[in-house]
């Protein structure tokens, strides 16, 4: 399993396709907007969220077609302040985008409040990501188990039996 570790910059929908797992930290700045790094993803993945939403009116997408991230499982930690009307807009918004997307959500999106200080926000982060930790290692655990089970079923298929010549 390989991570990969990038700026919402250089993010497209796209590449969030190529991961079955994304987790995103992001900020919410002025009036519940994405910090500026991530105003062009942002706006890319409101208006893929839009047109699915549209084509699911239309009737254009049935039940059985997928839709763009169906497959895909994203948690995300939206920080903030709640001294400010749109506290961690951007990041719950982000979410139900996602979601309208096809994502599922691996966990609840958090919010991270400025207002509380260094130490309880570093708590909170920290309960995040031990719980992203968690659900990896049981995940590679699963893995593993599986593969032991098909590797066992597939020697028990396999015997030698010994051929006799008369």
């Amino acid at each position: 399993a390989r991570s990969v570790l990038r700026n919402m910059k250089n993010t497209a929908i796209k590449d969030l396709l190529a991961h079955k797992r994304v987790y995103i930290i992001c900020s919410t700045f002025g009036l519940g907007r994405p910090p500026r790094d991530g105003e062009l993803f942002y706006s890319n993945v409101q208006l893929e969220a839009i047109k699915c939403k549209e084509n699911l009116e239309d009737l254009a997408i049935g039940e059985d077609e997928e839709k763009a991230l169906a497959g895909t499982s994203v948690a995300i930690a939206a920080l903030g302040s709640s001294a400010f009307d749109h506290y961690a807009t951007f990041g719950l918004d982000l979410t139900d985008e996602l979601v309208t997307l096809g994502a599922s959500t691996a966990l609840g999106t958090i919010t991270i409040d400025g207002v509380n200080g260094k130490t309880e926000q570093k708590q909170i982060f920290e309960q995040w990501e031990n719980k992203i930790i968690q659900m990896e290692n049981e995940r590679l655990m699963f893995q593993k188990e599986m593969s032991s089970t098909k590797q066992k079923r597939r020697s028990s298929h396999s015997k030698i039996i010994p051929a006799t010549c008369a």
